[in-house]
């Protein structure tokens, strides 16, 4: 929402963030003082979020977190909401081995960090403690990463990650529905660390006084490959392209793409968590033919959601990895051993 990132007119919704900002404090002072009880496991908890809406990079942290451990020889879960999905209650997306449900039985997000990480046990359940529960009873996981969950304080974790922007971090600086933020800013101390990504690596004006590690990171693209595997990142600098996606922040697809060389001729943005139909393949198709488009262009995200087989070769993904400034130092703020 483009009025986040300006103070004017958001200032007409100021006394409703007002508000917000009260039930929000009242909340967290309950848990503070044990009126309402948090829950733990016997796994190392890792909650990844962060304190505004829209994109900040949660779901690549997650992979990249996810990767790191496995390869550390640790057991690994991933919780999630399962944002946008068809079900109701506990799923299980993925025992580690095999993919078990489909994307509209868990949500897109979940979906894709299943086939991104194969060893990885991913579940979905708007009750992250209900999920744990069944996750360390069926599992049994050293490592479990809460996706999103910073707000979620029914469930305990030995260490919060909040991932942010480079650009604007805090948008105007104002809680919902004025601003982005979901609590207020001073909250930020609640975390242990906070992750930036972007190209720069000095801090946020925004975050200057922030007294907590603040890291940094960068989104490296891995491939682009359509259905067959086939690979068009050495041939993707000048190709005929149009391009959608539907994110929160679809401008940042848009940079990338432009950084890559590559020559849009149209895009065509829907909405975060947007449930793809034949329509909407037909839609894109239109257009590729009105423009005389040599390739379809879109995000991983995104692919899962797609009926693929109304697809044809000309539809590639992009394939992004976050990768961190100082990986040792990140990871040493976990104290986790192999």
């Amino acid at each position: 929402m483009r009025f986040f990132e300006h103070k004017w007119p958001a200032l007409l919704l100021w006394p409703l963030s007002f508000l917000f900002s009260i039930v929000v404090a009242i909340r967290n002072k309950l848990y503070a003082v044990g009126f309402f009880k948090s829950f733990a496991v016997d796994a190392f908890v890792i909650s990844v979020g962060n304190i505004t809406v829209g994109g900040t990079g949660k779901t690549p942290t997650v992979h990249y977190l996810a990767d790191k451990f496995l390869s550390l020889h640790k057991r690994v879960a991933i919780i999630s909401r399962g944002y946008g999905r068809h079900s109701r209650g506990t799923v299980v997306v993925s025992d580690g081995r095999n993919i078990l449900r489909p994307v509209q039985e868990c949500g897109d997000e979940p979906f894709l960090l299943a086939r991104l990480c194969r060893r990885a046990i991913v579940v979905v359940d708007a009750n992250r403690v209900r999920a744990a529960a069944l996750t360390m009873e069926k599992f049994a996981p050293d490592i479990i990463i809460l996706d999103d969950a910073f707000q979620h304080r029914r469930m305990k974790r030995d260490f919060d990650l909040l991932t942010f922007r480079q650009n604007r971090p805090l948008g105007n600086g104002f809680c919902l529905p004025a601003g982005p933020l979901r609590e207020p800013k001073k909250n930020l101390l609640r975390a242990h660390a906070i992750l930036v990504n972007g190209l720069g690596q000095e801090r946020p004006e925004e975050l200057l006084n922030v007294r907590i590690p603040i890291l940094f990171a960068q989104y490296v693209v891995k491939d682009i490959v359509n259905q067959k595997g086939d690979s068009l990142l050495s041939a993707v600098r000048g190709s005929r392209t149009f391009a959608f996606c539907g994110l929160a922040q679809p401008d940042n697809f848009m940079h990338t793409l432009r950084e890559l060389g590559v020559n849009i001729l149209g895009f065509m943005a829907f909405n975060d968590h947007h449930r793809y139909g034949q329509d909407d393949v037909q839609k894109v198709k239109m257009k590729v033919q009105e423009l005389r488009a040599d390739v379809v262009l879109t995000t991983e995200k995104d692919w899962v959601k797609l009926p693929l087989d109304f697809l044809d070769e000309q539809w590639f993904r992009l394939q992004i990895e976050m990768k961190p400034t100082d990986e040792k130092k990140l990871m040493s703020l976990f104290e986790i051993r192999e």
